[in-house]
């Protein structure tokens, strides 16, 4: 599972954003719906990576949230109400979240071991928790692209960002154009200045990575 914890920025110079946002969040599709846990705080409990991930992207990126993604086992049965959740993703949500809120980015990831493989411990290796020297952390991995995404997203002018906005919707270049006004063909320029397809390539690492951490716990 993939547990959001979701954190209002500035809450006390700003209004509070919490109903606003869960209107706009039911329509995802969820295991467990996001709920107001405490002040201006918000969780839900995901099983898409991919939905995941987009999903913290897209709410750092508006400017107003930090995010922690905490992956890995819940503990079942889940109750109704995302509130009552216990588990290992719940307590990593927690620890990203803190840590988002320390980074530039505002985006936390906390997954596994930090010796987690999508492998899986060998024969030879009787505790799979053990650390392994060289072994590969997702968990960070996983972070470091979806930070660097936002990063980038952050240094995006106004008119590159619209149509990278538009693109992640799914529309063709042609729709994107219909809608801004302007040319295919600058749509297309736009796109290359937002560095649109390296990104989703990122993006597309990111999932794949958290994906298969999740799997390695849950095996």
């Amino acid at each position: 599972m993939f547990v959001l914890t979701v954190d209002q920025r500035g809450s006390r110079r700003d209004i509070d954003r919490v109903d606003a946002i869960l209107t706009a969040l039911a329509t995802v599709q969820t295991v467990r719906a996001f709920e107001r846990t405490a002040g201006d705080e918000i969780q839900g409990v995901l099983a898409d990576p991919v939905t995941a991930a987009r999903l913290a992207v897209e709410l750092t990126a508006e400017g107003h949230w930090s995010v922690g993604i905490g992956a890995g086992p819940v503990d079942e049965p889940l109750p109704p109400s995302t509130r009552a959740g216990r588990g290992p993703a719940f307590l990593r949500a927690r620890t990203a979240v803190e840590q988002a809120k320390a980074d530039p980015s505002h985006l936390g990831f906390q997954g596994g071991p930090a010796d987690a493989d999508p492998a899986g411990p060998s024969s030879a290796e009787p505790d799979p928790d053990a650390p392994r020297p060289g072994a590969p952390d997702l968990a960070a991995a996983v972070q470091a692209q979806l930070r660097l995404i936002l990063r980038v997203r952050a240094r995006q002018r106004e008119t590159t960002r619209q149509a990278y906005d538009l693109a992640l919707t799914g529309l063709t270049q042609a729709e994107a154009a219909a809608r801004l006004g302007i040319t295919q063909q600058a749509v297309s320029e736009r796109l290359d200045t937002a560095l649109y397809r390296p990104l989703e390539e990122v993006m597309g690492h990111a999932v794949a990575l958290a994906a298969a951490l999740e799997a390695r716990e849950g095996s």
